[in-house]
């Protein structure tokens, strides 16, 4: 028998596309204004449901891509993410991802204000001693 491969949930493929429909809130807002503006001048009710049918295209092909990507991904570091996604219980898990991801942000945050990331710190010793170099 062989191995059943992880489905993409259906409910983060539509929640997907509802974002990125409403991610393209300008374009929606000048497609409903051209279908009012339709009733007097038709061919401008044409454009704006070609645009409203655009948006909507555009939304289902960038999900699909997502979906893909999810699917047929072999990056190790991508694995996590991977397993949360493709999990029944989704939207609990890519939370779960989300605030661990941002809690790792602002404790490397928290450390660089506290100063122990001394990467970019000068040490004062060396310098006077490339002051006194310059110096003639």
């Amino acid at each position: 028998m062989k191995d059943q491969r992880p489905q993409y949930p259906a409910s983060l493929f539509w929640t997907g596309v509802a974002v990125s429909i409403l991610r393209s809130l300008l374009w929606l807002v000048l497609a409903s204004v051209l279908m009012l503006l339709g009733g007097k001048t038709p061919w401008l009710g044409w454009a704006g449901l070609a645009l409203l049918i655009l948006v909507v295209a555009v939304a289902l092909i960038k999900q699909l891509s997502y979906r893909h990507t999810v699917l047929h991904s072999k990056d190790s570091e991508f694995a996590d993410w991977q397993a949360a996604m493709l999990s029944p219980d989704w939207e609990e898990n890519v939370k779960d991802m989300v605030q661990r991801a941002m809690n790792d942000t602002e404790a490397d945050l928290y450390m660089e204000e506290d100063g122990e990331d001394t990467e970019d710190t000068e040490d004062p010793a060396d310098a006077s001693s490339q002051k006194e170099e310059d110096d003639p």
